[in-house]
């Protein structure tokens, strides 16, 4: 048979059998083919490469189907009103007792400060918590304007901001903190209403990632006054306020006239922007 192969044939015949002949080059073989499926198994997403985990981050995991976020809020006892968008388990909940003072980590605007001053009274009137620990575990809040986070944000990604609007933000709670984080001080607002509710007659906080934006601009309740019984403006004023907690923009100007002045005094007591 061999004086029927060509030259070049007889001589990559006489190559493989001095390699199967040869145990070092069956080793050496052996470790190519284990090094190319591992490459094979790592890029299929079986093992860990550049020292990652299969773990998924807390933006890749958030449940976005409406009936699948309010499964998720009820598995982790939180009532929202109105319901995010997005929204994903962290794993751990953070105690009110080890949290230090609040702080900002964007932004220094008058607007932001307000927003930052107005939260720690809300946390303790809903959970009775006052912050005093200054060494205590963080609570930070941020607006970005342009988008780009500070390093301090534990848990938020940039990518995270995109497209959320003036009016958006995301919030992630975990046992070692709360972050929150917005392209405006409106959006930051929200996010500290969304954190009061879940504050609401409790110390420890679902650990929670929400990223929430309204679906319209202007958003709103109408009170008939034209039957049954006429509210009192106690009554208005708790409707008002649970208004504001609710992320809600009174429209005044398209019900009636009585509506404008309750829509001033909203403005004077409560400062929900109005049109």
């Amino acid at each position: 048979m061999k004086h029927l192969l060509a030259p070049t044939d007889r001589l990559a015949a006489q190559r493989q059998k001095k390699m199967h002949s040869n145990p070092a080059s069956q080793r050496t073989r052996t470790k190519i083919r284990t090094f190319y499926r591992l490459i094979l198994l790592a890029l299929l997403g079986f093992l860990p490469v550049s020292g990652t985990t299969k773990e998924k981050t807390a933006a890749q995991a958030l449940e976005k189907e409406p009936k699948k976020v309010t499964a998720l809020l009820a598995s982790a006892d939180a009532w929202l009103l109105p319901q995010p968008k997005q929204a994903g388990l962290t794993g751990g909940g953070f105690d009110l007792k080890r949290a230090g003072k609040i702080r900002l980590a964007g932004s220094e605007s008058e607007a932001a400060r307000k927003v930052l001053q107005e939260l720690p009274g809300l946390l303790k009137e809903r959970s009775g918590i006052e912050l005093k620990n200054s060494a205590g575990l963080p609570i930070l809040l941020g607006v970005f304007p342009d988008g780009k986070l500070s390093a301090k944000l534990r848990g938020i990604g940039e990518a995270e901001l995109k497209d959320l609007g003036p009016e958006g933000y995301v919030l992630h709670i975990d046992s070692k903190g709360v972050s929150a984080a917005a392209v405006s001080p409106i959006g930051l607002r929200y996010a500290t209403r969304t954190l009061a509710q879940l504050a609401a007659d409790r110390v420890t906080l679902p650990g929670l990632h929400i990223r929430d934006w309204p679906s319209m601009k202007y958003r709103g309740a109408q009170q008939d006054v034209c039957r049954g019984q006429v509210p009192t403006v106690e009554t208005l004023k708790r409707l008002a306020t649970a208004s504001h907690g609710a992320h809600f923009r009174a429209q005044p100007d398209t019900v009636s006239g009585v509506f404008e002045q309750i829509g001033r005094l909203v403005d004077r007591d409560y400062r929900i922007t109005y049109r």
